[in-house]
This record gives C-alpha cells, sequence and structure tokens, in this order.
C-alpha cells in the first residue's frame, strides 16, 4: 500500500499530467473492483487542483484496509486461494533439438537445487518451512536432455513460492551443439499448477456429489414376458410384481422384471433387466450408475484442474519472463520486475529466491 501512495504523491508533484505505471493486478484493483466502494481513475490525474491530492490520499488510506479483506484479493486473482497448497511443476522444451533439450535439462537441474537447498526467508510466515521433491514423470530427448519433465513440489505454501516461476524461460549462449560455437536462443516453459487438497472447494463438491442419495434416484421397474423379456409392459408398483411372479412360477413364460433408474442432478439414467427379481436388477443397476456418476463428476473435477493449470506455454520471441544470458556476458533478467544479476552461474546452480521475493512483492 505504501508503495502505491508513493506513486500516486510522485505523480502529484509533476508539473503536468502524467500516466501512473501499476502492475495490471494493482490496476485493476484500483479501477474495477465494484466492492471497494472506491471508483478511482488512475488514468490521468491533474496537479492543477490540491483538492484532488487530499482526495485520492483519502481513498487511498481506506482502499489500504479493504484490501486486508482476502476476499477482495481472491475476486481478483482466483488462483491466490491456492497459495498454501502443494505445487506441480512441468517443465517443456521449445523448439530446437539438442540445444532446446540441454535447456530443459539446465532448468530442472536449477529448481532441483533450489528445492533441495531452500531455506524459508525471515520476512513472512507464508513461505514454506521445507520443501519436498517427488519426480512423477520424465520424458527424455532424442538427442539427450530433457523434451519434458513433471514432478511435485510438496510443502506448505509451495504454489505461493513458485508460482511466479509460470511462463516462458530464455536462454542465450554460444551453444556446444554448433559446430561453429554459435550464439543461439533457445525457450523452456515451465508449469507451476497447484496440487488439489482434500479441503479444497472443488474436491469437497466431488466427494459431495459423487455420493448417490435416493432424494437425487427416480427407480422405475416394469414387467416383460417371453424370451430375454423383449415385451415390456407399462410401469410395475413392487407388490404386483411379487404377485405377478407367483402367478408364473410354474408356468412355461419367464418374467423379466426391468429396473430404470435416472439420477436427477446428473440427468443420466441406467436400465437393466438381466437378472429374473427387481431386487437384483436394482443392485446392478444402482452400481452401474454410480460408476457413470464417478465418471461424470470426475470429468468436472479434471476439466477444473486444467483451467487452473491453464494453456500450454509455447516458447517464442516476447513471451519470454526471464532471459538467463551466458554470452557474452553473464547476466539473468526478470523482464517483469526488471530484476537483474550478473551471477548467472549461482542463479542456474539454484540461487532463485532473490527473483522470487521480488515478483511476489511487486504484485499486491
Amino acid at each position: 500500500m505504501i508503495r502505491i501512495l508513493m506513486v500516486v504523491l510522485l505523480t502529484f508533484v509533476r508539473p503536468s499530467l502524467s500516466l501512473i505505471h501499476l502492475n495490471p493486478l494493482t490496476f485493476k484493483l484500483l479501477t474495477k473492483t465494484p466492492s471497494l466502494g472506491v471508483n478511482l481513475n488512475f488514468s490521468f490525474i491533474s496537479t492543477s487542483n490540491s483538492k484532488f491530492l487530499n482526495l485520492y490520499y483519502r481513498n487511498i488510506c481506506n482502499l489500504s484496509s479493504t484490501l486486508r479483506d482476502s476476499n477482495t484479493t481472491t475476486e481478483l486473482d482466483p488462483l491466490r486461494k491456492y497459495d498454501r497448497n502443494s505445487c506441480k511443476l512441468i517443465i517443456k522444451s521449445g523448439v530446437g533439438g539438442s540445444e532446446s533439450f540441454d535447456w530443459c535439462r539446465i532448468l530442472t537441474e536449477m529448481y532441483k537445487k533450489f528445492i533441495s537447498h531452500y531455506e524459508p526467508p525471515d520476512s513472512d510466515d507464508n513461505f514454506p518451512s521445507s520443501l519436498r521433491l517427488k519426480e512423477v514423470d520424465v520424458c527424455p530427448g532424442s538427442t539427450g536432455g530433457f523434451r519434458r519433465v513433471e514432478f511435485d513440489v510438496i510443502g506448505d505454501y509451495a504454489y505461493r513460492l513458485l508460482k511466479g516461476e509460470n511462463g516462458t524461460h530464455r536462454l542465450i549462449r554460444n551453444s556446444p551443439f554448433n559446430s561453429e560455437n554459435k550464439r543461439q536462443t533457445s525457450f523452456g516453459s515451465v508449469q507451476v499448477v497447484p496440487i488439489l487438497s482434500d479441503t479444497d472447494e472443488e474436491v469437497v463438491n466431488f466427494k459431495k456429489n459423487r455420493q448417490l442419495l435416493k432424494k437425487d434416484l427416480i427407480i422405475e421397474s416394469m414387467r416383460s414376458s417371453g424370451k430375454g423379456g423383449q415385451n415390456v409392459n407399462k410401469v410395475e408398483t413392487a407388490g404386483n410384481l411379487l404377485f405377478l411372479k407367483s402367478i408364473f412360477t410354474k408356468s412355461t413364460i419367464d418374467i423379466f422384471v426391468l429396473v430404470r433408474v435416472y439420477h436427477k442432478p446428473t440427468g443420466l439414467s441406467v436400465k437393466v433387466q438381466q437378472e429374473r427379481t427387481n431386487t437384483q436388477n436394482r443392485e446392478i443397476a444402482i452400481r452401474m450408475l454410480t460408476k457413470l456418476v464417478d465418471q461424470h463428476y470426475l470429468k468436472k473435477l479434471n476439466e477444473k484442474v486444467n483451467e487452473i493449470k491453464g494453456e500450454d506455454l509455447v516458447g517464442t520471441w516476447g513471451s519470454h519472463i526471464r532471459t538467463y544470458t551466458l554470452n557474452p556476458e553473464q547476466r539473468v533478467k526478470d523482464h517483469r520486475t526488471n530484476f537483474e544479476t550478473s551471477k548467472a552461474t549461482n542463479v542456474l546452480n539454484g540461487d532463485l529466491l532473490p527473483f522470487i521475493l521480488t515478483y511476489l512483492n511487486s504484485n499486491v
């Protein structure tokens, strides 16, 4: 909040109209959120009237208290509610053959070293106390290195710590795979996806919805005669079915009971008439319907996970969040925060915390 206030104040002391540049989340928070009860227009501010300064100052003070409401930040950043979760780290090579596969390997080793040597910062409690890495999948490149690597990072607040790494990472170096040792550019993508826990809304709803409740079921029974029960008659009550069964016990005519179970919340239904009794067919139908309902809600859960995961990132010019330059000079720069260091070797050996903290501090 102090950072926002300083930007506003610095703008006012300029002699002309000025445009305030804020990160997208902050700008949306200030201008587009009805729940704040403050309608601020930060596009242009005039210094001709000092009353504007007092007005915006009061609004900023009111805003700082409103921002403490976690619902406000969750409204703007829906994934923030997963901050406390563990996460998946998925690293993919871009186009470029051997050089790209090797860059994927280097990125993988960088994150492994960061996780294995991680120590929590003292400034905030909302960081993992420790991290543990679990390898899930490794797809090697055709000429060495990796095409794709996926592993789980286990620990409270692991997603909050690593979510800023999500994006395209660019490497510039003299390629050892080039016969003339020319400088080449390679891309690799990093996806950071929260791992849903048992307490997350999506999982709770999945477990709740998959249960078949009597109030959600419509069970119909119909009698059918003939071999295999080809002729299905009207819906019968259980009493009528038992009566019919007693009549035809010694008859050559077979009575087959068709049971239809309908699940109202999903619209799914199952018909069964493979057994001779209502009870047997009903049990089979409910078992079959249970599997269908499970599949239905599991599909919805997977759709939600894919929505959280977002689109697959493809490394291209202009889409990268960070550049690692090894030749002709060593430099690593984050293009979102402009934070950079000349100690590229240290960064590739896992010294990522300064970049991570700078990114987290740059967002509301």
